[in-house]
């Protein structure tokens, strides 16, 4: 059932849940993006992980998701040195702020690096592709957006980067729990 697995946290600044699904929990309205990409990358019925060198700027563009969906160098075992080689700028959490070339400890806002390093940091452990919506309470603004995570492997099928798709901006179509 979707969204049966979830976590919630806090900080001083607010309140976070994320539930979770599994890689086709789609929902069709709303994760077309995330559907268009699965297919395109046949991860329905890959046994290992697509590679690093099948992800282009060009397939980002045909897919329509270029500007909501970040790469990442998970090489460290440290979640919080994951880089983000491409930054989404579209997404909205972080107000349009470049973070290409920066770390995933160089977040502003806590609660969303605490959440990120943690889905990402399984991503990479299980080479599982992730589905998880995220809500977030913070200072006072409230957020709803979607999460994909593709993990991709470098040349020894081991696990070295990440696709993290987004969503967001969804408040107005997936309710917070918040509510």
């Amino acid at each position: 059932m979707w969204g049966a697995a979830k976590v919630e946290t806090q900080d001083a600044g607010g309140r976070a849940l994320a539930r979770f699904g599994f890689q086709n929990d789609f929902i069709v309205g709303v994760d077309n993006p995330f559907i268009r990409l699965s297919s395109a990358l046949g991860l329905g019925g890959r046994s290992h992980p697509p590679k690093v060198r099948d992800i282009d700027a060009n397939l980002l563009i045909d897919l329509g998701i270029l500007g909501t969906t970040h790469l990442v160098d998970c090489t460290h075992e440290d979640p919080s040195h994951y880089r983000f080689l491409q930054y989404a700028r579209q997404t909205s959490v972080h107000d349009g702020k470049e973070y290409s070339g920066r770390m995933l400890r160089d977040a502003e806002w806590p609660i969303v690096r605490y959440m990120a390093e943690r889905d990402y940091a399984h991503a990479k452990k299980n080479a599982a592709v992730t589905l998880a919506q995220i809500e977030l309470l913070w200072q006072g603004r409230e957020f709803v957006y979607r999460r994909f995570i593709v993990p991709l492997s470098g040349e020894r099928d081991e696990v070295t980067h990440l696709l993290v798709a987004t969503r967001t901006n969804l408040l107005q179509v997936v309710p917070s729990s918040f509510d």
